[in-house]
């Protein structure tokens, strides 16, 4: 009985985890698909360049929400940091794939309004 019992309560969080972590990726997913409309719109990405920023964005804000999830009520200072980290490694990404010039031309039109 006690291990019908145990069993069934990390079942439980399990499914509770699976559900959050699905919950990241479809807001992680969601925002890179906005990204990307409005980068195309006003720097007209390739195919290509779509399915790399694609990679690249979904790894970004799935990182993001799980630090924000994790120390931005709690530790502004380490969210704060641990963000830019992350900002800087999205942006060293964006500069290996597409060259400094295309890379900077990306993240403005990802910045506008």
């Amino acid at each position: 009985m006690r291990k019908t019992i145990l069993t069934l309560i990390f079942g439980i969080l399990l499914s509770i985890t699976g559900n959050a972590q699905n919950d990241l990726d479809e807001r992680s997913q969601a925002r890179t698909s906005e990204d990307i409309i409005k980068i195309d719109a006003l720097v007209n990405l390739t195919d290509d360049e779509k399915a790399s920023y694609n990679d690249f964005s979904n790894a970004y804000y799935l990182e993001y929400f799980k630090i924000a999830k994790k120390h931005k009520t709690n530790n502004l200072e380490l969210f704060k940091e641990k963000i830019n980290e992350t900002n800087a490694v999205f942006v060293n990404n964006l500069k290996k794939e597409y060259g400094k010039k295309r890379a900077y031309e990306i993240l403005k039109a990802r910045r506008s309004k």
